[in-house]
């Protein structure tokens, strides 16, 4: 009967970790650049009885980021871009001022 019971305080965990993991992502939906999160779970391995396999419950295996990579890739690119620095030619302006001819306009 030790199984049993330490399968669902196993499952009573997981759920635990899951709730847990919703309630992160309520806290923080309106946090800019915020990624949700969700727990994955597997099942345990089965152990071989006389009869057959007898499950072993699940268990939460990892918490995952979830994002939308194309999306990643693109404010990636963006943000390179945007801090790419800008030149501007000037030397005509400065030539013709140490040249003591006058600019037009």
């Amino acid at each position: 009967m030790g199984g049993l019971y330490s399968i669902g305080a196993g499952a009573l965990n997981n759920a635990q970790i899951q709730v847990t993991t919703a309630g992160h992502n309520i806290a923080n939906a309106n946090t800019p650049g915020y990624s949700r999160q969700e727990a994955n779970q597997t099942t345990n391995t089965p152990s071989f009885s006389g009869v057959g396999f007898i499950g072993q419950g699940a268990s939460v295996t990892n918490i995952t980021r979830v994002y939308d990579a194309f999306l990643g890739q693109q404010l990636r690119q963006a943000n390179s871009q945007a801090a790419e620095p800008r030149h501007t030619w000037t030397g005509c302006s400065t030539s013709t001022a140490w040249s003591g001819i006058p600019r037009p306009g």
